[in-house]
């Protein structure tokens, strides 16, 4: 089990046994003001720019990459903002919030020594019969930035296979990837910094897709009249092992063989989006009552057994 706390934390819950006194559950990702990771969190005004929060439950899919079957992980995927603030645009102190892919390679539910108190960064000394200590919690710097990379930027080139430089298969995100929600996301040659954009929904991992949905609120100093400032919605379509655009909504971009971040982003309208809806068929229901069909192949009903 995953779940998300306002202070930016997502844990993991493991039931894995009968006897309950080795239930347990362990801080998985630290990606808000808690920046240290040591349960501390950081409300300086220098800091607020990580003070993300997370209100609604991530998602979650068995993956593995695309040019090696043997490395097989559990993708978390969940994004950043607060629903208790929607409005908030307070440039500079306003959070940056982020939609994130986060790789959990122990897939099998285990039991752990919660009480083990060596540090995960250290090869514990395990007893016979013993717990190990669970893994080290994940931080947002051990996580790659794919806000500009080469699926999404034209004028990077993919040639050297580097983090920055990233892989078309995501190989080379050795524990997950990160996007900033900044304005450059919605407009080529826009401002890196934020301007309240958050997710304020459950992500939906479609056949290797990703769609986020978030919110933009309206810049205070641009209301005109005085009719209430919706704001609007915007839905992301990204590639779960890379982080580029998995439906090129922007067709006077160029050719989808062209890269550019306004590739995977594309406008619902007014309000705060809902969750996207899956109906089948690859086809999705997006927020406001557009039926999308995907390149994600469709389903069809199977039957099996358990062979003793």
């Amino acid at each position: 089990i995953y779940v998300g706390d306002t202070g930016g934390n997502i844990w993991r819950v493991d039931m894995s046994v009968d006897d309950r006194s080795q239930w347990g559950a362990y801080k998985f990702a630290s990606l808000g003001s808690d920046i240290n990771g040591d349960g501390q969190k950081d409300l300086s005004e220098a800091n607020k720019i990580n003070d993300r929060r997370f209100f609604h439950r991530p998602d979650f899919v068995r993956s593995r990459l695309k040019t090696d079957t043997s490395n097989i992980f559990d993708a978390v995927v969940v994004g950043s903002g607060d629903r208790a603030n929607p409005q908030d645009t307070d440039i500079g102190a306003t959070p940056v919030n982020h939609l994130y892919m986060i790789k959990d390679m122990q897939t099998i539910s285990t039991a752990f020594d919660y009480t083990n108190t060596t540090g995960c960064e250290v090869v514990p000394v395990i007893a016979d019969g013993a717990l190990p200590p669970p893994p080290c919690t994940m931080k947002i710097s051990n996580l790659s930035n794919l806000t500009s990379n080469c699926l999404a930027d034209s004028s990077i080139s993919c040639a050297d296979n580097s983090v920055g430089n990233l892989s078309a298969d995501g190989k080379n995100t050795e524990n997950g990837w990160y996007i900033e929600l900044v304005d450059a996301n919605r407009e080529s040659g826009g401002s890196t910094s934020s301007d309240g954009e958050k997710s304020l929904s459950t992500p939906l991992t479609l056949g290797g897709i990703v769609f986020y949905t978030t919110y933009l609120p309206v810049d205070p100093d641009e209301v005109i009249g005085c009719g209430p400032a919706e704001g609007s919605g915007l839905v992301y379509a990204l590639d779960l092992h890379n982080g580029g655009a998995a439906i090129d909504f922007d067709i006077s971009s160029g050719t989808f063989g062209s890269p550019d971040k306004v590739d995977r982003v594309l406008d619902l309208g007014a309000g705060i989006p809902a969750d996207v809806v899956p109906l089948g068929g690859g086809r999705i229901l997006l927020p406001g009552g557009k039926v999308l069909d995907t390149p994600v192949k469709g389903s069809w009903r199977t039957y099996w057994y358990e062979k003793d």
